[in-house]
C-alpha cells in the first residue's frame, strides 16, 4: 500500500481518508492485499472445493427445513465478471455461498424483554459502526421483525448508499429494512461484511434499487449479486489484513487531525499577537512560517480578517505616520467634510441628518492613532436613494447582493435588467459609489463601483466623503460587521436600516493615511488571493494523485495474472 507513505500529506484533506478506505476494501475483494499470503500457501484448498461444502450444507439445512429450498441459479457469463481474481478463487452469485433472508419471524408477543431490537438508526452510515444497543423492554414494536443469530451479517437495504452493515454478536431481531445474511462453517462472517462495503458492491446495490423515496435493494438482486468467494483461510488472511490497514489509517487521521488543532491554535495565537501592541515583532516571528501556516482556507480568511482589523486600527501605517510627521491629522479633514455636507444640504442636494451625541470612550473599541479620530457613518458618507421604474433602463448592469462575494468586496458575474426579467423599482446609483447590502449583514457584501447601473432595493448606494476604498475596507472589517449586526434582532430576514447605519463609528486616518493603508492592504490582500490559489492547487493536486494511484491500482489488477 504505497498510498500510505503520503497519507500525512494527503490526509489533509479529510476526504482523502475516505478514498483511502475504501481502496483498501476495493484491492481486498480483488485478491491484491493477500499476494504474498498466496505465495507463502500454495497449498491452500481451492475455493471451488469450499463452495461444494456450502452446497452440501444447504441442502442439509433444506432438508431439515432450517432454510428454504432456493431457485437454480443461472450460471454466471463471462461478460457479466466484473474484474479478475485469483486463480483459486471462484466467482459466485451471493445467494449460493450465503443464506440471503430468513423465514424466521418474530411476533412482539413472542419476543423476551432482553432480546436485542435492531434498527438502520443505530448503525452509523458509511462507518457501520453500531452506535447503541436497545433491548425489547425500552424498543416495544408492534410489526413483525426479523429475527437473526450471532455470527449473522446484517445487511441495510435501504438507502443502500449509506452502507450499513455489521456482524452480529447475540441473537437479535432487526427491521424488515435490514436483511440478516447467513453465513456458513466454511465461510467468514467478516469477509463478507468487507465485501457488502466496498465501493463495487455499493455501486451494484444501488444500480439495482427500487422505489423513488425510499429506495432499496429486492431480495433478488441480492441474492443475485455476483461475489469474489476466496478460500476459507485467504477470507480470514484478508480481515486481518484490512483490519490492520484500516488501524493505519485511523492512526495516521488522529494524527493529522491532532496536527491540525495545533496548527489551527498557533495560527490564532499568532494572529491574536498581530492585533497586539507589538505587531511588528509578531509579524517578524510570523514571517518565516507564513506560508507553511496559511496554506488552507480557514487559515487564510481569518489572515484576510487580521489584516482589515490591523489596518483600521492604524497598525499598517505606523512606521509610515513616523516618517511623515507632518501630515494634516484627520480633525481638520471631518471639519473640510463637514462644511461640503452642509453646503450639499443648502442646495437641496443632501437631507439634513439629525445630530447624534458625542462618541464616548466606552463606544470606542480600540485605541486609534493621536492623528486619526473617530467619527459617526453619517458624518463622512451619504446613504443615497434614487428609486426608478427598471422597464426604462433594459440595458443597464443589474447588480443584487447574490452577485457579491461575501467578505472580499469581489463582483461576481453579473447581467442586465432585460436578462434578469426586472420589473420591481431598484436604484439608480453611479461611478463612485459603494453599494452595501443590508440584507444579511452578517454576510458582509460591499462592492466599488465604477459604472451606472441598478442595484436591489435591498442595497444602499453609499457617497464617501473620505478615501473610498479605505471606507469600502473598514466595511468589511470585523469591526464594521460587530456593529452592523448587533441591533438587528430578525431571524427570517435579519437587515440593517438607515437610522443603525448611520450610528455606526469609523475610525478615520488623515487623508494621505488613508491612501497608504489602501495601498498596503490591497498588496496584503494580493498575497492572501496568491496562498488561496495554492491551497486550491495542492488540494487539488493531493485529489488527482489519490484517484490517479486509486485508477492505477485497480488497472493492475486487471492485468495481473493472480
Amino acid at each position: 500500500m504505497h498510498l500510505l507513505k503520503y497519507f500525512k500529506k494527503l490526509s489533509l484533506r479529510p476526504e482523502n481518508a475516505k478514498e483511502i478506505r475504501a481502496l483498501i476494501l476495493e484491492l481486498a475483494i480483488r485478491g491484491r492485499l493477500t499476494e504474498e499470503w498466496r505465495r507463502k500457501h500454495p497449498d491452500v484448498e481451492p475455493a471451488s472445493v469450499l463452495l461444494e461444502r456450502i452446497r452440501e450444507e444447504k441442502a442439509r439445512l433444506v432438508r431439515k427445513k432450517v432454510i428454504r429450498k432456493e431457485k437454480i441459479f443461472d450460471p454466471i457469463k463471462e461478460s457479466e465478471i466484473p474484474f479478475n481474481i485469483p486463480n483459486k478463487w471462484e466467482w459466485v452469485k451471493l445467494g449460493q455461498a450465503f443464506t440471503y433472508g430468513t423465514k424466521n419471524k418474530a411476533k412482539p408477543e413472542s419476543t423476551s424483554s432482553d432480546i436485542w431490537v435492531l434498527e438502520l438508526e443505530d448503525v452509523e452510515k458509511h462507518t457501520s459502526r453500531l452506535l447503541k444497543k436497545v433491548r425489547f423492554s425500552e424498543r416495544e414494536f408492534k410489526s413483525m421483525k426479523s429475527a437473526f443469530n450471532p455470527g449473522n451479517v446484517i445487511y441495510g437495504k435501504l438507502r443502500p448508499y449509506l452502507d450499513k452493515v455489521i456482524v452480529a454478536d447475540e441473537k437479535g431481531v432487526c427491521t424488515t429494512e435490514m436483511i440478516p445474511i447467513s453465513v456458513h462453517a466454511n465461510t467468514s462472517s467478516e469477509y463478507l461484511r468487507l465485501f457488502l462495503k466496498s465501493n463495487y458492491f455499493i455501486k451494484y446495490a444501488n444500480d439495482s434499487t427500487y422505489g423513488m423515496n425510499l429506495p432499496r435493494m429486492g431480495t433478488e438482486h441480492g441474492k443475485n449479486a455476483i461475489t469474489a468467494l476466496p478460500p476459507l483461510p485467504e477470507q480470514h488472511a484478508i480481515v486481518a489484513t484490512v483490519n490492520r490497514l484500516l488501524a493505519e489509517v485511523d492512526e495516521l487521521e488522529r494524527q493529522t487531525t491532532r496536527f491540525r488543532a495545533l496548527r489551527q491554535d498557533y495560527v490564532t495565537s499568532s494572529i491574536r499577537q498581530l492585533t497586539g501592541d507589538d505587531s511588528a515583532g509578531a509579524w517578524a516571528a510570523l514571517r518565516p512560517h507564513f506560508q507553511s501556516l496559511f496554506d488552507q482556507q480557514n487559515g487564510v480568511d481569518r489572515l484576510r480578517e487580521s489584516i482589515l482589523e490591523l489596518a483600521v486600527q492604524g497598525k499598517l501605517t505606523a512606521k509610515w505616520r513616523a516618517e511623515h510627521p507632518e501630515v494634516e491629522p484627520a480633525s481638520v479633514l471631518l471639519e473640510r467634510i463637514g462644511e461640503e455636507k452642509a453646503r450639499l444640504v443648502r442646495e437641496r442636494v443632501l437631507k439634513k441628518n439629525k445630530p447624534l451625541d458625542k462618541i464616548s470612550h466606552d463606544l470606542m473599541p480600540f485605541k486609534i492613532p493621536d492623528s486619526w479620530v473617530w467619527s459617526y457613518f453619517q458624518d463622512i458618507a451619504n446613504i443615497a436613494s434614487n428609486l426608478v421604474d427598471p422597464q426604462a433602463y433594459p440595458s443597464y448592469p443589474h447588480i443584487a447582493p447574490n452577485v457579491i462575494e461575501k467578505n472580499t468586496g469581489k463582483l461576481l458575474e453579473y447581467r442586465t435588467i432585460e436578462e434578469d426579467g426586472v420589473s420591481s423599482a431598484k436604484h439608480l446609483f453611479r461611478p463612485s459609489q459603494i453599494l452595501y447590502s443590508k440584507i444579511r449583514p452578517k454576510l458582509n457584501k460591499a462592492i466599488e463601483v465604477d459604472f451606472v447601473g441598478l442595484c436591489s432595493a435591498d442595497m444602499y448606494p453609499i457617497d464617501p466623503f473620505v478615501e473610498r476604498s479605505y471606507l469600502l475596507k473598514f466595511m468589511l472589517s470585523s469591526f464594521f460587521l460587530v456593529q452592523s449586526t448587533k441591533p438587528d434582532t430578525r431571524v427570517a430576514m435579519p437587515k440593517i436600516n438607515q437610522t443603525e447605519l448611520k450610528k455606526i463609528i469609523v475610525p478615520i486616518p488623515p487623508k494621505k493615511e488613508q491612501k497608504v493603508v489602501v495601498k498596503f492592504v490591497d498588496k496584503l490582500l494580493k498575497l492572501c488571493d496568491q496562498l488561496e490559489e495554492q491551497s486550491k492547487n495542492q488540494a487539488a493536486i493531493q485529489e488527482h494523485f489519490l484517484r490517479a494511484s486509486r485508477e492505477e491500482l485497480l488497472l493492475a489488477t486487471e492485468r495481473a495474472e493472480v
